[in-house]
Order: structure tokens, then C-alpha cells, then sequence
């Protein structure tokens, strides 16, 4: 089970499932997320290496759900889900997660469950300023996993077989013991459609960061 509760408390989404996968980020899109809600809320914020819990979409309870609405930064970005109570990231259910899970910021929420070992760090450079050792297990590498896979990969074969062996873990993990999506209560999306009428998220049209700047 995981409980993902915002930061004031009046908002959780509870998924059958403990994560399957955990990854540090870096990347650009990610960090704006949370930069954003951080500062519809008045947080102070500073540039933080996110720790993304992959986990089954499969939501069996909701508390707050008035408080729940579902917003993208741009057209091309992936769409999150956000408690307006206090502006807390609760899940990222991206359209190229293809419904299977959805992504958990440990830094966005306050978040309950039992989380395995990192098991990558990826676009590292887009991180601004210095990153701490990367101590988990498989691999770090600098760009997004995307970029190590298809027809012209980039990177060396280490990096790139790193990447498939963690993109190969992260698929099975949707079937592990028995979860799937919606199994035991509904997709985040079926959520939100049955809360709003239409999972459709409410597009910010900001600018994205750039690589290596906050």
C-alpha cells in the first residue's frame, strides 16, 4: 500500500500497491512541477534532486477529493495531479506511462510506503549546480533514459544496457503479485473523470526551464 497525503493534510490518494521502481531525476520538467506548486503555496524553494516512486495506478482511497485537480505546465508536458488545498504534488500520471503506473515525487507530498533502492539516476545534467554521490544500485547516467534507447542511441553500451535493464524492471513491476491498473479501485485518470467529467488537465503554458538553470 501507499499513501500519498499532501502537505497540509486534508488530501491523499492511498495505491494498492507498494512502488515497484525507484528513480532519482533531474530533469527540468520534473523540478518545475514541484517549483510551481511550491510557489502557488508561498514555499520557499530551492533546486532539489527528485526521488520518483514508480507506482501501479491503482487508487483504492481518496480523502480531500474536492481539492483534486489535474494541470500540465505546457501542451507537451506530462499532466500531474495537484491538491489546490496547499498546492502539493501528489502523482504524475504521464500519458507515455501508458496508463500502467504513475510517478510519486517523495519531495512533493508526504509520502507512506515501503520503497526499494534507487535503481537509476537519469539527466543528472540537467540539474543546476553539483549533485550528491549517487549511491543507489544499476546506474546514473545524464540524459533522460529516452535517449539511450531506439535506433541511435546515445551513450556507451554500459550506460545503455543499464537503461534497458531498468526500463525491462520498471514494465514488470505492473504485473508484480497479482496488481495491475485499476485493479482493486480505478486509474487516476478514471478518478478524475469521475470527479470533474474529463481527466483533461488545465495546460499553465509556462516556459520550460532551461538544462543546468533555476
Amino acid at each position: 500500500m501507499t499513501t500519498v497525503t499532501c502537505i497540509c493534510g486534508k488530501t491523499s490518494l492511498k495505491f494498492a500497491a507498494e512502488p515497484g521502481v525507484v528513480a532519482e531525476c533531474g530533469c527540468c520538467d520534473c523540478r518545475q512541477k514541484v517549483r510551481w506548486a511550491a510557489a502557488q503555496a508561498g514555499r520557499d524553494w530551492k533546486p532539489t534532486l527528485l526521488t520518483l516512486n514508480y507506482v501501479v495506478d491503482d487508487v483504492v482511497g481518496v480523502t480531500g477529493a474536492e481539492n483534486l485537480r489535474m494541470v500540465q505546465l505546457r501542451n507537451d508536458g506530462a499532466e500531474f495531479i495537484t491538491a489546490v488545498c496547499c498546492y502539493s504534488v501528489l502523482a504524475v500520471p504521464a500519458g507515455y506511462y501508458n496508463g500502467q503506473f504513475v510517478a510519486v515525487f517523495a519531495q512533493g507530498c508526504k509520502l507512506e510506503c515501503k520503497a526499494p533502492t534507487p535503481t537509476i539516476r537519469y539527466s543528472a545534467s540537467d540539474f543546476p549546480g553539483p549533485l550528491p554521490p549517487y549511491e543507489g544500485e544499476n546506474i546514473a547516467v545524464a540524459l533522460h533514459p529516452s535517449k539511450y534507447r531506439g535506433a541511435n542511441p546515445a551513450g556507451t553500451t554500459a550506460e545503455q544496457t543499464g537503461v534497458n535493464a531498468w526500463v525491462k524492471h520498471l514494465r514488470a513491476s505492473a504485473v508484480r503479485e497479482g496488481h495491475g491498473p485499476g485493479k482493486f479501485g480505478e486509474t487516476s485518470r478514471a478518478l478524475m473523470t469521475r470527479l470533474h467529467g474529463s481527466s483533461a488537465a488545465k495546460v499553465l503554458g509556462l516556459t520550460p526551464l532551461e538544462p543546468g538553470i533555476e
